[in-house]
């Protein structure tokens, strides 16, 4: 029997099931003076006291009696507190990994949405949908606010953005003079016209950083009965779509 360092374990065994002197004495059915004659290494507890003690806190009757437990559960506690400090080194890793991917997988597919209008001789409404790698263009609902004109022979019209020329429909130059045997209603023309453009538009033309501040327009051409071409430039306001913010 190593009396020296079953007080050291006896102790040890308190404090990891945090327990006062007086705790353990009661449940050994003992003193608080005798514990603490054990701690102190005055004497030590006999095979009865350290059965009970085995049996209670999960330790050997030989592991006691040779005085190893202290420095076995030292050991043990080292080595469960650095493997749950690894396990929590690498979760927290991993976590962190998540949310790199998951900020950079946002903004690669982060979509922002603008409303285009217009308020000139021609009414309409519509979209640009920017994408990380290209823009869409949607224009639809027009309407021919002026009377001047009810019926022309043909139409074109062609989009520009910053001057630059994207899109294109029609082409009144290439209209048969003779051919003036059928004319076309102003209004049903413009509200016919739908217009959606993806794959006519570098990304180059509208910037994320400066879409609001693009200047887009539509330039409509009108074939008039008499010959003549009436040219219409329609400016295209952009604002922010607050839904999507």
């Amino acid at each position: 029997m190593n009396s020296n360092n079953i007080g050291k374990i006896i102790k040890r065994i308190r404090h990891d099931n945090d327990l006062t002197q007086e705790e353990l004495a009661k449940e050994l059915c003992v003193t608080p003076s005798a514990v603490s004659n054990w701690e102190r290494e005055i004497n030590t507890p006999d095979l009865d006291i350290i059965n009970i003690i085995s049996d209670k806190y999960n330790i050997t009757r030989e592991e006691l009696l040779n005085g190893i437990t202290e420095q076995k559960n030292i050991c043990i506690r080292k080595n469960k507190n650095y493997k749950i400090n690894k396990i929590i080194i690498i979760y927290s890793i991993i976590i962190t990994l998540l949310f790199i991917c998951l900020f950079f997988l946002y903004q690669n597919n982060k979509v922002e949405v603008y409303n285009i209008y217009s308020e000139n001789h021609i009414f309409l409404t519509g979209k640009i949908i920017s994408y990380k790698d290209k823009k869409i263009i949607t224009i639809r609902n027009l309407d021919y606010l002026d009377n001047e004109i009810e019926e022309i022979l043909d139409a074109d019209y062609s989009i520009y953005i910053d001057n630059e020329l994207i899109y294109k429909f029609g082409d009144v130059s290439a209209f048969i003079k003779d051919d003036v045997s059928s004319t076309i209603n102003i209004k049903e023309y413009f509200n016919s016209i739908e217009i959606f453009i993806d794959d006519k538009i570098d990304s180059e033309y509208i910037k994320k950083d400066s879409i609001l501040n693009s200047n887009i327009k539509i330039v409509f051409k009108l074939l008039n009965k008499d010959g003549s071409i009436k040219e219409i430039n329609v400016p295209l306001l952009i604002e922010n779509n607050k839904d999507y913010d």
